[in-house]
């Protein structure tokens, strides 16, 4: 089964996600901060991450800096409000960025690309 660690810091936001991919057979994985998200990285070992912006500790940009400097070749989707220039997911070797409000289908996509790709 692949795993998808999802990190929000909103709480709804994550346990939505979470029943969601629950049900279509993937394991989730759940983390509040990019610190958290950091740490179950490092043990879980994910097959994509999902992750906020703007959350308290780390941002879900500087989540993905610290995968870099891991050399982590984890799939990194980025959802958030605020927009964002192209070059800096390319840097940082993003893999699909949303803006929220979140479209299920295109995160679903986005997933399935992520693991097939």
């Amino acid at each position: 089964m692949k795993k998808i660690l999802i990190i929000d810091d909103d709480q709804s936001t994550r346990e939505s996600l979470e029943m969601y991919f629950s049900e279509c057979g993937y394991i989730v994985y759940l983390a509040s901060d990019g610190i958290d998200g950091l740490n179950l990285i490092k043990e879980r070992e994910p097959d994509v991450v999902i992750s906020d912006n703007l959350m308290p500790n780390l941002s879900g940009l500087e989540l993905a800096s610290e995968l870099l400097e891991l050399r982590k070749q984890i799939p990194f989707i980025l959802i958030s409000s605020n927009k964002y220039s192209d070059e800096i997911f390319e840097d940082l070797q993003i893999f699909a960025y949303m803006e929220k409000p979140i479209d299920i289908n295109e995160l679903t996509n986005n997933i399935t690309r992520a693991l097939t790709g």
